[in-house]
Parts: structure tokens; C-alpha cells; sequence
């Protein structure tokens, strides 16, 4: 349109400046903003602190909050007024050096969330190889000096742990350690004093691992039977604790020997009773034999 003066006022269907050219709808953008705020179909233009606010969406290539020798951060607001934010910071590195958060190529769309532990400070694991979710997962649940199914075990404040299940025991210092090679019934046996002895009131076969053997009736033998006096190395004892009677009880070896020859010893008397060393072979030393045991 052609150039109009009236009254202090130019019109004009455009404004050219040196080479620039400024149209109607390009000085309209110009009209009307405030500084420091963001407005609609406006040009935004900074305060007097270099602050403005607010964008709805903004695109970048790069983003910089702060810069060299001055502190910056990203603040995320939630959807809810009066929630609190997440602020995104950085703090000094020993050098002029950057830390980089990056991501891994996911097969799927990932939400990563921060649990509340909380604490007014934590830590995030940091881990020289890549650490699954089945590795992390194994941490929780965990309960301290107790065992759980598919969980790691961690010791108490005492360093003690609950009941652990395994299936073989190494014992020592590290590189030295020695395999135990005795059975669970082997060290139960060591371990409980009471399973060491055995009372037969009837005909039956001594445990093995037993070291002493009590035949106790008064009218009714007792036909006891070993199967191999390997089985009860080291010192043996064999006794009549009946009450009342001459009843013949009978301890049988099935493999082994009492005194070299003899397998099978009769106890026919109350506190009559036998003490015999086996070794390794099963092959029996008679140390006392008290009363009147007779060996056949």
C-alpha cells in the first residue's frame, strides 16, 4: 500500500533497513511483548537478568545450563502444583573433564524410575561391566544373616549368617582350603554325643557311626547285629544294662572280628560289658572285657 504520514504516525506496507525488509506480520511479532516473558505469536526477548519464562515446548541440539565457572541446572516440575521438582546439577570434577549420561540400545520403550530409599543422600550402583536386571535383582529382598531362595547372602552386624544349604564344605586359608569329605550323617554322628549311643530293647542292627551299644532286656534276647565294623572305627563298647536276668543278648558282626577270629559276642549278666578298638579295616582289639563276655 502506498506510505501514509498522519499525525506522527508512519504507514507503511513495509520497512526496508539496508538490505532487510520487515513486513506488517513480521512487525507484529514486535508489538506488545514483555520482556522476560514468553507471549504467543511474539518475539521472547530476555529481562534485564537475562531470565525469560515461560516456553511450552522448546527443540535443541545442545542444551547448556550454566556455564564454565557458573553453577547451572535443568529443573523437571511434575503434573501437580506444590510436588517438589527434579533438579538436574553438576559439581566440580577433579580436572576439566565431562560425565556422560547415556543409554544402551534398548529393544523396548523403558521407564527408568529413582526408588525412594528413603535417605536425604544415596548412591546409584556403578558397575565396571553392564549389570542386568536378573544380577540387580538378586540384591533385593536380601535379608541380612538370613538366607533366601535366588537371593545373595549377606552377612548380620554380628557377621553371622542363618541356615545355609550346600553341597560340599571347603575349610582353610584361601588357596589352601581342604574339601570335608565326611557324609552329614558322619558329622551329625561326631558332632551329637547322644546319637553316638544306641539301646536295643529287640532284635535288630546297630547304626552306623554308633560307638556304644546298650542290650537291655531281662526275659527276651536281643539278637543285635553290625553290618561291618568299618563303620564304627576307634573306640567301641558293647553292655548288658537289663535290670534283672541271665538272659544271652547277642552282638554279631557281619564283616570285621572282634579279636581277630571271633564275630559274634554273647552278654548273658547285668553290667557285663565289652571294650574293643576297631581300625580302619574293621579288624577289633579287645581292651577290657568286663564281667564274662564270650567271644565265638
Amino acid at each position: 500500500m502506498p506510505s501514509r504520514i498522519t499525525r506522527g504516525e508512519v504507514m507503511v506496507g513495509s520497512l526496508t533497513v539496508g538490505s532487510n525488509t520487515l513486513t506488517g506480520t513480521e512487525f507484529a511479532a514486535l508489538d506488545g511483548i514483555t520482556a522476560g516473558t514468553v507471549l504467543a505469536d511474539k518475539a521472547a526477548i530476555v529481562d534485564a537478568n537475562k531470565d525469560i519464562g515461560d516456553f511450552r515446548n522448546l527443540d535443541v541440539t545442545n542444551l547448556d545450563a550454566g556455564l564454565s565457572g557458573t553453577a547451572g541446572t535443568v529443573d523437571v516440575f511434575p503434573a501437580t502444583a506444590l510436588k517438589g521438582k527434579l533438579i538436574v546439577s553438576a559439581t566440580d570434577n577433579t580436572g576439566n573433564t565431562n560425565v556422560t549420561l547415556t543409554n544402551a540400545a534398548h529393544g523396548q520403550a523403558t521407564v527408568v524410575t529413582l526408588p525412594d530409599v528413603g535417605l536425604a543422600t544415596s548412591y546409584i550402583l556403578q558397575s565396571t561391566a553392564a549389570v542386568t536386571a536378573a544380577e540387580a535383582n538378586v540384591l533385593d529382598g536380601a535379608t541380612a544373616g538370613t538366607q533366601v531362595a535366588s537371593k545373595v547372602v549377606v552377612a548380620d552386624a554380628n557377621v553371622n549368617i542363618g541356615v545355609v544349604k550346600a553341597t560340599a564344605l571347603h575349610i582353610g586359608a584361601t588357596g589352601s582350603e581342604i574339601q570335608v569329605n565326611a557324609t552329614p550323617a558322619e558329622i551329625n554322628n561326631a558332632a551329637d554325643v547322644s546319637a553316638r549311643t544306641q539301646e536295643l530293647t529287640v532284635t535288630g542292627a546297630v547304626t552306623a557311626g554308633v560307638q556304644s551299644v546298650e542290650l537291655n532286656h531281662a526275659t527276651v534276647v536281643v539278637a543285635a547285629t553290625i553290618a561291618s565294623a568299618v563303620n564304627h572305627p576307634g573306640l567301641f563298647v558293647v553292655k548288658d544294662t537289663s535290670a534283672t536276668g541271665t538272659v544271652a543278648h547277642t552282638l554279631t558282626l557281619t564283616a570285621g572280628t572282634w579279636n581277630g577270629t571271633a564275630t559274634i559276642a554273647t552278654l548273658n549278666a547285668r553290667d557285663e560289658a565289652l571294650f574293643v578298638y576297631f581300625d580302619s579295616a574293621g579288624r577289633g582289639q579287645v581292651i577290657a572285657n568286663i564281667g564274662a563276655v564270650v567271644l565265638s
